[in-house]
C-alpha cells in the first residue's frame, strides 16, 4: 500500500488555528487508528492502514437499535480490491480509534465487520483513481446474523435478565447496563430466531410498572456495552448541553477560546419535519385506541380503551361522533376521547401453573404486558409525529438517549431574540445520532424528539394519568395507580406499612405460623380493595371489603362485581368495625374461619399466598391475583 499512502485525502483532521496552537478549532479530531484486517492472496493474515485513503466516514447509532453502523467513502490508486498483499473478500474486520480534540466526550473505540462494498466507481477524468464505499456493522450484529437460538426463558426472572443473557452469552457483549426498573416476567420459549430479533421481541414487552417502555441502544464510546433504558429514565434525566440557534457568533474572533467555546454550542442547521398527521397518529393509537382481549382460561372477553387526555402541545378539535352506546355528547368529543381510532385484538391465557408460583400469576408474554401495549404504541406514534434534525459540532456524548436543550429565537424582523420560539425551543431526546467526519471536521447530525407534555417521562397526558381506561373488568386498571388525589407514592408506602403491622400483630396473636406472609397478603389486598385507603365504605373502618354485619351494623355501599363475563355495579352490605386494628384482626379471623382459605394460611411465600387467595374465590375479578401480586411485589419486598 505504499502508493496509497501518497494519496492526498480530503479528510485531514484540523486540530488547531495557525498561530494559536493551544486553541483547537470546533469539531477538531485525531484519527489514532483505522486498521483493516483480512487476508492476503495466499490466505495468510494481513492488515492495512486505510486512514489516508478515506475521504469521509459516518458512524450512526439509533435509540431503536443497539447496532452501530459505519459507512465510508474511499479513493486510492493502488487498487485495494485486487492487491495480492491484502485481498478483499468481504470478511474484513475494521478497528477504529478517534479522539475528539478540545471538546466534550471520550475517545471513540469501535470494532466493525464489513458488510459490503456497495459501489466502485472509475471515471475518465481520473483514470488512475478509484472511488468506492464501505459499509460495516457492529461485531455482535454480524455474529447475530449467522446464529439462531431456541430455548425457554429463565423462569421467574424479569425480562432484562433474559435480554442480558442474549447479549452476553450469545453475542459476546461484556457489559450490560440497565437504566430503569423493569418488573415484567413470564414463562415462554424463544423460538428459532436470530438473537437480536429475540432481544427486540423481549424488549417490546418490557415495561416499568407504570408503563414506561424500554429501548436497547448503544453508546458510541463504549464498544462492548449494551444499554437498556426506560423512556422515563431518559426523559427525566438532566440535559447534557444547551445549543443555540444564532446566525453569528459574537463571542470574539476566530482563534480565541471564547469564540471556540461558543461555536461548539451553536446550531449549524435546523430542519423540522412537522407532519402533524393527527389522523395517522390517532390510527396508530397515539390519542385513543381499543384492545379487544379474549382470555381463554377464564372464558372472558373484554375491552380495554386507551384514552389520552387533552394535551398542551396542540388544541384538540371537537368532533361530532357517537360513542359505542350510540350517544353523541353535547359539543362533540376530542380525538383523545374516541376509543375506536385503532382496534387491536389479543388472546391471553391466565391459567395458573401450580408447580411454580414465582410469576405473580402471569404466565405469558401478552398477559404480562397487555395493559401497557396501547400506551407504548401511543408513545411511539407521538415520537414519530414531528421530529427535528440539527447539525452541531461534534460531541461524543450525543449518543441516542442523550437529553439536550435547544434555544431558538422567533423569526421576527427587528426582534431582539429574547423571546424563544416555542415550536423549536425546549428539551429533546436524541433518537438518531450520525457522527460525521468529513473535510477534516467532526459534526453530529441529530434526529430529535421534543419532550412535549404528552410524551414527557412515561406520561401520555399532562396530568400524569396513563389514559388506560378498561371497560370491563374494572380491576384491569393498573393496581399501582389506583389511588385518590392524595395517594402519592410515599403515602401508599405508609398505608401499606400501617396495614402490614396491624395484620402482623393479629396473625401472631392468632398463632399463625406465617405472620409475615399473611401480613403482606392482607396489606396488598387492602390497598387494592380500598384504593390505598381512599375508598373505604362510609363510616365502616372496613379496609378489606368483607361483607356482612357486626354488632355495630352494616354500611350499604356500591361495589363492582364480575358476573357472567361482565362487570356490574351493585349495592351490598359491608361489615362495620370500631377501628383500623379491629378491621385487621377481623381479616385474620375471616381467613382462619373458612376452610377454603387453609391453603392461604399454609403458604410459605407471598407468591404462593397470592395464587391461593385467587383460587379461593375471595374476589370475582379474573385479574385479582395478578393485581394483588403486583402490589405485594413492589411494597412487600
Amino acid at each position: 500500500m505504499a502508493t496509497a499512502e501518497k494519496t492526498i485525502s480530503k479528510n485531514v483532521p484540523k486540530t488547531g488555528y495557525v498561530g494559536s496552537d493551544g486553541i483547537t478549532t470546533p469539531g477538531a479530531f485525531k484519527v489514532l487508528r483505522m486498521q483493516l484486517f483480512g487476508f492476503s492472496e495466499d490466505g495468510a493474515d494481513a492488515e492495512v492502514d486505510i486512514k489516508r485513503i478515506v475521504d469521509s466516514y459516518t458512524i450512526t447509532t439509533e435509540l431503536s437499535s443497539p447496532v452501530v453502523t459505519f459507512s465510508a467513502s474511499l479513493r486510492d490508486n493502488e487498487s485495494l480490491l485486487s492487491s495480492k498483499a491484502f485481498k478483499i473478500c468481504g470478511q474484513e474486520r475494521l478497528e477504529i480509534i478517534i479522539e475528539p480534540v478540545g471538546t466534550d466526550g471520550d475517545t471513540i473505540k469501535q470494532i466493525f465487520f464489513i458488510k459490503e462494498y456497495p459501489t466502485l466507481t472509475r471515471t475518465l477524468d481520473f483514470p488512475n483513481i478509484q472511488f468506492y464505499t464501505m459499509l460495516a456493522i457492529s461485531e455482535f450484529a454480524y455474529r447475530s446474523s449467522l446464529m439462531n437460538i431456541c430455548r425457554p426463558l429463565n423462569d421467574g426472572i424479569s425480562l432484562d435478565k433474559n435480554i442480558e443473557t442474549i447479549f452476553k452469552e450469545d453475542l459476546g457483549i461484556k457489559d450490560f447496563v440497565l437504566a430503569g426498573d423493569p418488573y415484567i416476567k413470564f414463562k415462554g420459549i424463544i423460538n428459532i430466531q436470530r438473537p437480536l430479533k429475540a432481544a427486540e421481541w423481549l424488549r417490546s414487552r418490557c415495561f416499568e410498572e407504570n408503563g414506561s417502555p424500554f429501548f436497547i441502544h448503544n453508546d458510541i464510546t463504549k464498544p462492548n456495552t449494551i444499554l437498556l433504558s426506560s423512556w422515563k429514565t431518559l426523559s427525566t434525566a438532566p440535559y447534557i448541553a444547551t445549543y443555540n440557534f444564532q446566525a453569528f457568533n459574537e463571542a470574539g474572533t476566530p482563534g480565541t477560546q471564547a469564540y471556540t467555546d461558543k461555536e461548539r454550542r451553536r446550531i449549524l442547521s435546523l430542519t423540522s419535519n412537522f407532519k402533524f398527521d393527527r389522523l395517522a397518529t390517532a390510527n396508530s393509537g397515539g390519542y385513543a385506541g381499543r384492545v379487544n382481549v379474549t382470555d381463554f382460561s377464564a372464558k372472558v372477553y373484554y375491552t380495554l380503551d386507551f384514552k389520552g387526555t387533552e394535551t398542551k402541545d396542540w388544541k384538540p378539535r371537537k368532533y361530532a361522533v357517537k360513542d359505542r352506546s350510540g350517544n353523541q355528547p353535547a359539543g362533540g368529543v376530542t380525538m383523545h376521547s374516541i376509543p375506536d381510532a385503532n382496534i387491536t385484538s389479543i388472546q391471553v391465557n391466565r391459567a395458573v401453573d401450580d408447580s411454580n408460583v414465582s410469576n405473580d400469576g402471569v404466565y405469558n408474554s401478552i398477559t404480562s404486558s397487555e395493559r401497557y401495549m396501547p400506551q407504548a404504541r401511543a408513545l411511539y406514534a407521538r415520537i414519530a409525529e414531528a421530529s427535528h434534525e440539527i447539525v452541531v459540532y461534534g460531541n461524543t456524548r450525543l449518543s441516542p438517549g442523550a437529553k439536550i436543550k435547544l434555544v431558538v429565537p422567533k423569526p421576527i424582523r427587528n426582534d431582539d431574540g429574547s423571546e424563544e420560539d416555542s415550536v423549536s425551543s425546549g428539551e429533546y431526546i436524541v433518537l438518531v445520532s450520525a457522527f460525521i467526519f468529513s473535510d477534516g471536521t467532526f459534526t453530529n447530525k441529530l434526529k430529535l424528539c421534543k419532550l412535549i407534555p404528552s410524551v414527557d417521562g412515561i406520561l401520555l397526558s399532562v396530568d400524569g394519568a396513563t389514559g388506560l381506561t378498561p371497560m370491563t373488568p374494572s380491576a384491569q386498571q393498573d393496581p399501582l395507580a389506583q389511588s385518590g388525589s392524595g395517594a402519592s407514592t410515599p403515602n401508599r408506602k405508609a398505608f401499606y406499612d400501617k396495614t402490614y403491622n396491624s395484620i402482623y400483630k393479629a396473625a401472631v396473636a392468632k398463632g399463625l405460623p406465617n405472620p409475615d406472609v399473611i401480613a403482606k397478603l392482607g396489606a396488598s389486598q387492602s390497598a387494592l380493595e380500598t384504593g390505598w385507603g381512599q375508598r373505604v365504605p362510609a363510616e365502616s373502618n372496613n379496609y378489606f371489603g368483607i361483607k356482612g354485619s357486626t354488632k355495630l351494623g352494616t354500611s350499604n355501599n356500591s361495589t363492582d362485581e364480575f358476573i357472567n363475563g361482565k362487570t356490574v355495579t351493585i349495592r351490598d352490605n359491608f361489615r362495620v368495625y370500631e377501628s383500623f386494628d379491629e378491621s385487621a384482626a377481623a381479616y385474620v379471623d375471616f381467613l382462619v374461619k373458612y376452610d377454603r382459605y387453609k391453603p392461604v394460611l399454609q403458604s410459605k411465600t407471598i407468591d404462593g399466598a397470592v395464587v391461593e387467595i385467587g383460587k379461593s374465590g375471595y374476589a370475582t375479578s379474573p385479574v385479582y391475583t395478578r393485581d394483588v401480586g403486583l402490589i405485594a411485589k413492589k411494597y412487600g419486598s
